[in-house]
């Protein structure tokens, strides 16, 4: 049996620990753990505490993980060093969606989709502005089809790969 939970960091900072050991665990299969460490630390930082976080189980084990970060400024934005080149084209308040990992044995069965609605709707209520996000450019066919728009080559290169910026405007 599967189940998704939608929660804020700060209310459950204990999952949000699980959380971020899941996710080096999934990095660290195709990068390693001293550069998963390098690159996303390996304690909780404030952006966790701060973010919206999806979290999918089977049975009691998490498969797959995104946080949903909200800014009303710059200085907020979440894994800010990807979007430094494009700062200057965002309107507030948005929201990055980031951080999301899936279990390579619970690849291709929808859970980005499952995701995608349910983050649609939290920054709907929310009166986002625009969704942000950072993905490499062979896993960005879907957002495409769903309206986001490339804008551009991530600004952090300290992850090998094609890693673009994507951006989608929302009807509040």
């Amino acid at each position: 049996m599967t189940n998704i939970i939608f929660f804020k960091g700060y209310e459950r900072p204990q999952l949000v620990a699980k959380i971020k050991a899941f996710r080096l665990k999934i990095w660290s299969e195709s990068i390693g753990l001293d550069n998963a460490i390098s690159r996303f630390g390996d304690v909780v930082d404030e952006h966790d505490l701060r973010a919206w976080h999806l979290v999918k189980y089977d049975k009691k084990n998490i498969i797959a993980c995104v946080a949903f970060n909200i800014a009303q400024g710059e200085g907020e934005l979440a894994d800010f060093s990807s979007y430094e080149d494009h700062s200057t084209r965002m309107r507030f308040p948005l929201a990055v969606v980031n951080r999301m990992v899936i279990d390579s044995q619970h690849t291709r069965k929808g859970i980005r989709e499952e995701f995608y609605l349910l983050y649609i709707q939290k920054a709907r209520e929310l009166e986002i502005l625009e969704l942000w996000g950072e993905v490499e450019k062979h896993r960005m066919k879907f957002n495409l089809r769903n309206n986001y728009v490339d804008v551009g080559v991530s600004s952090d290169k300290s992850i090998a790969g094609d890693w673009r910026i994507l951006m989608k405007k929302l009807d509040v």
